[in-house]
C-alpha cells in the first residue's frame, strides 16, 4: 500500500468458531477489537493473529509492504 492508506486484513475465519483473538502489533491497527482489521502501518510490517480455541493456538501472518512517495 501507499503510505498513508489502508487495508483490510481478513482472515477467513468464521468468528462463532473460535474463543478469542488477538492481533499484533496493535500500533498500526484502526480496530483492534474485530477479526477483520484495518491497518494503516507507516512502515513496511508484518502482522500476526493468534487464534484461541480450546485448548488451541493457531498463529497467522501477513506483511503489510509501505511504499513511500518518490521524491524524485
Amino acid at each position: 500500500i501507499e503510505l498513508g492508506e489502508s487495508i483490510f486484513l481478513n482472515p477467513l475465519i468464521n468468528q462463532s468458531t473460535i474463543d478469542s483473538f488477538q492481533w499484533s502489533p496493535q500500533e498500526f491497527i484502526l480496530n483492534p477489537g474485530e477479526l477483520v482489521a484495518e491497518v494503516s502501518p507507516t512502515m513496511t510490517t508484518e502482522f500476526t493473529l493468534d487464534i484461541f480455541f480450546e485448548s488451541c493456538v493457531e498463529t497467522r501472518a501477513v506483511t503489510v509492504e509501505v511504499l513511500l512517495p518518490n521524491t524524485v
